[in-house]
């Protein structure tokens, strides 16, 4: 299997602001990009650690997931991304695996860091951590 490390750990925020302030004037991150999601309802910024991101996630809707999982675990930690080379072929072998995802086929969207194919792991399989794969294109 591809999985190559660590990329980015998410944290859902109510105030995308506060929270760049937080980890870049005070814990010294690096700022990077931010953009927004709209079929996620959510806008996020990067801070980076090095090589790996920390990804600052703001629900601009109420419907979206980063606002239900602030609604009903208030914010903190909301996924972790795995980093992948050939995304189809790692989902494949953790389907054959058992493994299920969110969706049945990785997703692909022009990031702020880059263009990039995802999927989501059905938390309630990663002991109720959401885990991202993720292949940067």
């Amino acid at each position: 299997m591809a999985i190559e490390g660590l990329l980015k750990v998410g944290i859902a925020v109510r105030s995308l602001e506060k929270a760049t302030r937080l980890f870049t004037d005070v814990f010294g991150l690096t700022p990077g990009e931010g953009d927004s999601y709209e079929p996620h309802g959510m806008r996020y910024g990067v801070c980076y650690m090095g090589d790996v991101m920390l990804e600052l996630i703001e629900p601009v809707s109420l419907g979206g997931p980063v606002a239900r999982f602030i609604e009903k675990h208030g914010e903190g930690l909301q996924h972790m991304t795995l980093k992948v080379s050939n995304i189809e072929e790692v989902v494949s072998q953790l389907k054959a695996k058992g493994i299920q995802f969110v969706d049945d086929t990785p997703t692909e969207v022009e990031a702020s860091f880059g263009r990039v194919k995802f999927v989501f792991v059905c938390p309630q399989l990663a002991h109720g951590t959401l885990i991202q794969l993720m292949e940067l294109l």
